[in-house]
């Protein structure tokens, strides 16, 4: 019996002391006579444009893509060519059965090793953890300097299932 009592009453100290910080008043902020207008406050205020040279001056290339496929070098542009090397991380082999770029480019090479030369893309084995270099010829990149931004799509087939999958890329990298 003692126990629920004293239970009880710390329960009951408990909420009072709760009850103390909850009914605490709130007061209203003071806003100076001399003080901006809310709407100036709240207001965002446009973005500085960013300087075409500040951008060049952090430019980095960059060439992602999901787990599993990825692009192990960057070997470069031009204003019709994109090259780069990729491997297969997969854990098993796979087939390469298109790749394409997003500025429609002509044709596709592909190096079925980092030290053959390129063939007219037909579907491609790749071992596990075989590298294999692809060229996107007759594209339309521009002039030397200025930023391709290419979205890569690869479709393959694990050798071992015979199933199909699809994976996308980026690459960003300056014409030479």
């Amino acid at each position: 019996m003692k126990k629920i009592i004293t239970i009880s009453v710390l329960m009951c100290l408990f909420i009072m002391s709760c009850s103390y910080f909850i009914t605490e008043k709130y007061e209203e902020p003071v806003i100076e006579k001399d003080s901006k207008p809310i709407e100036e406050l709240i207001t965002e205020k446009e973005p500085e444009p960013i300087v075409k040279e500040i951008i060049e001056e952090k430019f980095v290339e960059k060439c992602e893509f999901p787990s599993g496929l990825y692009c192990k070098e960057i070997l470069g542009a031009t204003s019709s060519s994109i090259e780069f090397v990729m491997k297969n991380d997969k854990g098993l082999p796979i087939v390469i059965n298109s790749i394409s770029g997003s500025k429609t480019c002509t044709s596709i090479k592909i190096a079925p090793s980092v030290t053959l030369n390129y063939q007219t893309f037909n579907q491609q084995t790749i071992k596990t953890g075989g590298a294999f270099k692809v060229m996107l010829a007759g594209c339309n990149n521009g002039n030397s300097e200025e930023i391709v931004n290419e979205t890569i799509k690869i479709i393959y087939t694990n050798k071992m299932t015979e199933v199909e999958y699809e994976t996308e890329g980026n690459i960003i990298l300056k014409v030479a």
